[in-house]
């Protein structure tokens, strides 16, 4: 601190830091006024200025200070209408004019500013506050700049102006401008003046899809893919030079115009599209027939029918899905006819095909297809297909497959002859499966809740006992009850445990001790004596038995399935 601070106001102060801070905490106005007028550091006068609330004096700066920082501050404490709209067209810097403009409330000021003002942001800021269209419309005729020109556009009430519009989107020079005026058309009228915005990049991107060599970038940048997604989405506003443009192209770039038009999905494509179904490229025919199932028109019912029949199984396929999605009854006949294709895809989408037009036509070919298809997949999409179109015909599909089941696979077909042998297999003497130990017999006591009957008893752990036992009422029928319960049972079969698994069985915690055995064949089984610690195989022999003791006779190998079967077969016990 100089000698001559200590004699003089901290307003005065040498350092500026400490002026500043004596100003804020002036409450003079008087002092304030003459600090906000003559102190010779900007930024000291500023300060003074936003203490200040005397508007003679804020006027005064607001006009005369030779900072326009200083000025700017003058004039956001300012509400003189008057005085802002002479300094938004006076003051020599556009900063200053910009803030009077701000503040500035009168219509008419701002649009002769809007009008008249040299700097671009100064007519901009006039603009958007002005509200009267007539006025605005009239700048819009004359303002050069695009980007307020823009700002017009989106202030401008469309149908009160409409012929300015249709003007500027045929005539402007601005191709950013014309898409303003484009995008604020109804949607229903923008077709017919597309070609005046998009034509130039439409033109650029069809140019792009004439290198299209049939490869695509992955995990990149395509240009091919990116002109497509760009022209599906302007193409809808040009589609018919889109559509012009089919007879200059070919081959693969012929198939990226065709998926444009697919996407944009206009009807006024409907026709060349389906010409193109003849061209000798079957990938054209393949996007063609694609394309019209997109765009779903009637039209197309009977082209596409005859793609059926194309040499091709891509392009018959894709035809299959068309018709599916156009729901048309005319092309029940043909997809039944399709389910008989030699390629497999082509027979599963005219299966989902049908299933989506619904038309019991299809129900005894889905039939037959449920039935005998070789395909999984297929036969059991034609289930699924049939239960939406007849659940009745869908129950009755059930039953043929049960039938079928017992003459083609022998297990069941075994089990079944089981059952109905002049051998009675009750709970002592089940019929017993390989799957877990599961057993099937018929029960004849009166103490059970549904009486006779079959039962299958399914153990949900290791213990034979411990299981979940399934019973039928004698007046259903035992067979379909009993083969829809080991439907239950994955990969079961006629006999007992797999080799392999017989071994860990036995080498496990689980105890099969004599109440709860591991069967091998029908009626010979293995279990655990406690009391000894020993295993024992067991095999009745008319009304006698063959104990053999599995531990003692140092039997337990991984081989021991092999073993005991050779056993059984020794004293001639087989299946059943």
């Amino acid at each position: 601190m100089g000698l001559k601070d200590l004699f003089r106001p901290r307003w005065k102060h040498s350092d500026l830091s400490k002026r500043l801070d004596a100003v804020k905490r002036l409450e003079d106005r008087k002092k304030l006024s003459d600090i906000a007028k003559n102190d010779n550091n900007f930024e000291v006068r500023i300060a003074a200025v936003e203490k200040s609330s005397d508007q003679k004096m804020l006027s005064d700066i607001a006009k005369n200070d030779n900072n326009f920082e200083v000025r700017i501050t003058a004039i956001k404490k300012i509400s003189d209408q008057k005085l802002l709209s002479e300094i938004a067209k006076n003051d020599k810097e556009c900063k200053v004019r910009e803030t009077a403009v701000e503040k500035l409330e009168d219509q008419s000021m701002l649009a002769g500013i809007a009008r008249m003002d040299e700097d671009r942001n100064v007519r901009n800021t006039a603009m958007e506050k002005l509200t009267d269209q007539k006025v605005l419309a009239d700048i819009l005729k004359k303002e050069k700049v695009g980007f307020i020109r823009k700002k017009i556009l989106e202030k401008l009430n469309t149908s009160e102006w409409h012929d300015l519009f249709i003007d500027i989107i045929e005539n402007d020079f601005d191709p950013e401008v014309r898409k303003v005026a484009f995008h604020k058309l109804d949607s229903k009228e923008q077709p017919q003046f597309g070609k005046f915005v998009f034509k130039e990049e439409i033109e650029s991107l069809l140019k792009i899809l004439k290198n299209d060599k049939g490869y695509r970038v992955m995990g990149g940048d395509d240009p091919i893919e990116s002109a497509i997604e760009e022209l599906s989405e302007k193409g809808k506003f040009v589609v018919s030079l889109i559509i012009d443009s089919i007879h200059d192209y070919k081959g693969y770039p012929l198939c990226s115009i065709i998926e444009v038009l697919g996407k944009i999905g206009d009807k006024r494509a409907v026709e060349p599209l389906i010409n193109s179904l003849k061209d000798e490229n079957a990938r054209v025919r393949e996007g063609a027939v694609e394309a019209l199932g997109k765009i779903k028109d009637k039209r197309a019912i009977e082209p596409l029918i005859h793609s059926l029949k194309d040499e091709n199984a891509n392009v018959r396929e894709v035809a299959v899905e068309a018709l599916g999605k156009m729901y048309d009854k005319r092309a029940v006949e043909p997809l039944i006819h399709s389910l008989k294709d030699e390629n497999t895809y082509v027979r599963e989408r005219a299966v989902e095909a049908l299933g989506k037009i619904k038309d019991k036509r299809a129900v005894e070919p889905l039939m037959t297809i449920a039935l005998e298809d070789e395909i999984k997949d297929i036969r059991e999409k034609a289930r699924l297909v049939i239960n939406k179109i007849d659940w009745r015909e869908f129950a009755r599909l059930k039953l043929l497959i049960e039938e079928q089941a017992i003459e083609v696979d022998p297990q069941k077909k075994h089990i079944y002859d089981l059952m109905h042998s002049n051998k009675e297999y009750n709970e002592e003497n089940p019929i017993t499966l390989r799957n877990r130990n599961a057993i099937i017999y018929y029960h004849r006591g009166s103490n059970y809740e549904y009486g006779m009957g079959w039962i299958l008893e399914i153990p949900t752990q290791s213990r034979i006992r411990d299981e979940r036992q399934i019973r039928i009422n004698p007046d259903e029928n035992p067979d379909k009850f009993v083969f829809d319960a080991l439907n239950e049972l994955p990969n079961w079969i006629v006999g007992t445990t797999p080799d392999r698994k017989l071994f860990e069985l036995m080498k496990s915690d689980w105890v099969f001790d004599y109440n709860n055995p591991i069967f091998i064949e029908n009626l010979a089984y293995v279990f655990y004596d406690q009391k000894t610690n020993e295993w024992f195989l067991r095999i009745p022999i008319g009304e006698a038995e063959k104990n053999v003791n599995l531990s003692k006779s140092g039997l337990i190998t991984q081989d021991i399935h092999k073993t005991i079967l050779d056993y059984i077969a020794a004293f001639g016990l087989g299946v059943g």
